[in-house]
């Protein structure tokens, strides 16, 4: 089995030195290759845009068909309260409000109100205490956020059992107490 050595001289003038195999038989170039595979690349991320595009154009339109039939106002109003997406929000205003029950739409608009001025005061609260590192205030407000008014008072439970007597830990409590004596502060009940 013998190899060539190919010797060339480049500007430094020291010389480098690579073995060619005349062995292994080179089918397709580095060149083509690499353009096949950025090809692959090119045509996969279309199709990955084009579904997803398809996606989020036809999804509202398939809910506005969905929810257009007669429906039950109660399911509605629940899809108005859970649904964190602005667009199915207001095409379900749309629809109460055709159907006459401008009464949930207030009051997911109160419930709206009170709850970001809820999540204001506790973010204030927050921002005051930058010593409360341990996370039981900013995962209260994700919770208190999600509607899930039990965890959240389960997590201030667990705080002030570590330290009962933390300043902050006691103004997020009270702030979280008085905002749980609205039911609709918390957006939605929790059924567990």
């Amino acid at each position: 089995m013998k190899k060539k050595l190919s010797t060339d001289n480049n500007s430094l003038g020291t010389r480098s030195f690579s073995v060619v195999s005349p062995h292994i038989p080179r089918i397709f170039s580095a060149r083509f290759i690499s353009l096949y595979a950025h090809f692959c690349l090119i045509i996969g991320f279309l199709l990955l845009g084009s579904a997803n595009i398809y996606y989020f154009t036809s999804l509202p339109r398939n809910l506005q068909g969905l929810l257009a039939q007669p429906v039950n106002a109660s399911l509605l109003n629940t899809v108005l309260t859970e649904s964190g997406n602005p667009q199915v929000q207001a095409i379900v205003v749309d629809i109460l409000q055709q159907q006459g029950r401008a009464d949930l739409v207030q009051r997911h608009i109160s419930m709206s109100t009170v709850r970001n001025q809820q999540l204001d005061g506790i973010t204030a609260l927050l921002q005051k205490n930058p010593l409360f590192v341990d996370g039981y205030g900013y995962k209260t407000m994700l919770l208190y956020r999600n509607g899930q008014c039990n965890d959240a008072r389960n997590v201030i439970a667990q705080a002030r059992t570590l330290d009962p007597l933390r300043e902050d830990i006691a103004l997020i409590e009270a702030k979280l107490l008085a905002s749980f004596s609205h039911p609709e502060a918390c957006g939605r009940e929790d059924t567990r």
